[in-house]
């Protein structure tokens, strides 16, 4: 990733925040990839598991990808 896209993820010790991002767009529109890579580059971030009442897909782990609930 450039450098001018990384974001400045630095915080002030005296003043500790948070901020949600979310990634949100159509299936097969790189979502996880997008989110895998930024990951990866800012390993402060952490990746919150979305619920889904579909059955898994092939290669899907409940807890990993999705938490499965039926």
């Amino acid at each position: 990733m450039a450098d001018s896209l990384k974001p400045d993820l630095s915080v002030p010790e005296t003043k500790k925040t948070g901020a949600l991002f979310v990634m949100s767009g159509p299936s097969g529109s790189g979502k996880t990839s997008l989110c895998a890579a930024l990951l990866e580059q800012c390993p402060r971030l952490k990746l919150s598991i979305s619920a889904t009442t579909r059955a898994p897909r092939s290669g899907e782990v409940d807890g990993v990808d999705y938490h499965f609930l039926s």
